[in-house]
C-alpha cells in the first residue's frame, strides 16, 4: 500500500503540470448514479468535505448516468440502468436538479442532501433536499416524468459516453476535462489533496501535508 501511495503522488506531481488551470477554478467532472454505493460514499465522504474547504476554487460539474444505456423506441426515451429502474428516476430527478442552475453551492448541497438519504431514489428524498435549490419538490418531480427530463438524462448519457477512455468504473473524476487514471485514483481516496495538488496557487483550505487517514473502505 505504501509504494501505491508513493507512485500515485509521483504521478499526480508529473501530471499536474498539463492540467493545473492556474488562472480560475479547477473543473471537477464528478460521473455517478444515483443508488451506486461508491458513488454515495465519493460525494458524502470525499468531495462534500473538501468542498466546504475549497469550494470557491472548484467548478464542480456533476453528470448523474453511469452505466446506464438509453435507446429511442416509438418515439420515446428508453433509459437501463445499473442498478434498475429506480435507479434510472434517481438519475433524472438529480438531473432536473442540477438543471435548475440555481447557484454552485445550491447545486453541491442538493446533490449531497439527496446522496446521503437513505434511498436516494425516491420522492422522498427529493422532497426533503428540494429546498437547498429554493425551488418546490413538485417542479422537480413534473420534471423527472417528462420529456425535459428524458433529455436532460440523455444528455448526462452522451457526455458519459464520450469520455475516453471508456468509463468502466463508476464514479469517475475527471479534472479539467482531461481523464487521468492516477488522478482518479488519488480522488477517491483523498480528494482534498489530489485537488490541491492541481494548483499552481493553493487555496487557503488546502492541507499542508496529505492526510495517512485517507477513506479506502
Amino acid at each position: 500500500m505504501r509504494f501505491w501511495l508513493v507512485v500515485t503522488l509521483l504521478t499526480i506531481f508529473y501530471t499536474k503540470q498539463t492540467i493545473q488551470n492556474s488562472t480560475g477554478r479547477l473543473k471537477v467532472s464528478v460521473f455517478y448514479e444515483s443508488l451506486c454505493p461508491d458513488s454515495v460514499r465519493f460525494i458524502t465522504r470525499q468531495l462534500y468535505p473538501a468542498y466546504e474547504k475549497i469550494g470557491s476554487s472548484l467548478l464542480v460539474d456533476f453528470v448523474p448516468y453511469g452505466k446506464a444505456t438509453h435507446n429511442k423506441e416509438n418515439g420515446k426515451w428508453i433509459f437501463q440502468c445499473q442498478h434498475g429502474a429506480n435507479e434510472c428516476w434517481g438519475n433524472k430527478a438529480q438531473a432536473c436538479g442540477i438543471a435548475e442552475n440555481k447557484g454552485q453551492d445550491k447545486t453541491v448541497n442538493f446533490v449531497k442532501c439527496v446522496m446521503s438519504e437513505p434511498y436516494p431514489a425516491n420522492e422522498d428524498a427529493i422532497n426533503k433536499c428540494a429546498p437547498e435549490l429554493d425551488v418546490p419538490s413538485q417542479q422537480i418531480l413534473e420534471c423527472s416524468e417528462s420529456v425535459k427530463g428524458d433529455e436532460l438524462l440523455v444528455n448526462h448519457g452522451e457526455r458519459t459516453h464520450a469520455v475516453e477512455p471508456k468509463i468502466t468504473f463508476i464514479p469517475t473524476i475527471v479534472f479539467n476535462d482531461k481523464y487521468d487514471a492516477q488522478l482518479q485514483s488519488g480522488a477517491l481516496s483523498d480528494f482534498l489533496w489530489t485537488a490541491c495538488s492541481l494548483f499552481t496557487d493553493k487555496p487557503s483550505g488546502c492541507p499542508s501535508k496529505q492526510s495517512f487517514f485517507m477513506d479506502l473502505s
